[in-house]
């Protein structure tokens, strides 16, 4: 879902940095963070929450003094989906949020092409507050 949302953006000549919080220092993320115009977060819903390593990096990003940037979240479910807004209750204090969404196992063949959809929406929302 990641790979086809950045793809989208970047169908629109938008910079996109995909990072994985497990593989990627917080810091060395952040710093990133701080000069993007967007963000957007994905996690799956494990045990009716967000995984814990996303929920470590978001309670560290809150005291960001980047405020204002625009983002979405997504994610994936088996039961309950409580993870996309968990994410945006979150960080709320520091971003708005276009609409989210999440998928219910693995996404389908047309959810994959809502993702980079979604890619291309968001980079134009970006490009537009330029």
């Amino acid at each position: 879902m990641a790979r086809k949302i950045v793809e989208g953006i970047s169908s629109e000549g938008v910079e996109a940095i995909l990072f994985d919080v497990t593989k990627n220092d917080r810091t060395d993320i952040a710093s990133y963070m701080l000069y993007a115009k967007g963000w957007i977060f994905g996690s799956s819903t494990h045990d009716g929450e967000m995984l814990p390593v996303i929920a470590g990096f978001l309670h560290f990003l809150k005291g960001s003094k980047a405020i204002g940037r625009k983002s979405f979240a997504f994610g994936s479910y088996g039961w309950s989906g409580e993870a996309v807004k968990d994410i945006e209750d979150t960080i709320s204090n520091i971003t708005t949020f276009d609409p989210s969404f999440r998928v219910v196992f693995n996404p389908t063949e047309e959810e994959l092409n809502k993702c980079f959809e979604a890619g291309k929406s968001f980079a134009l929302k970006i490009k537009n507050e330029e």
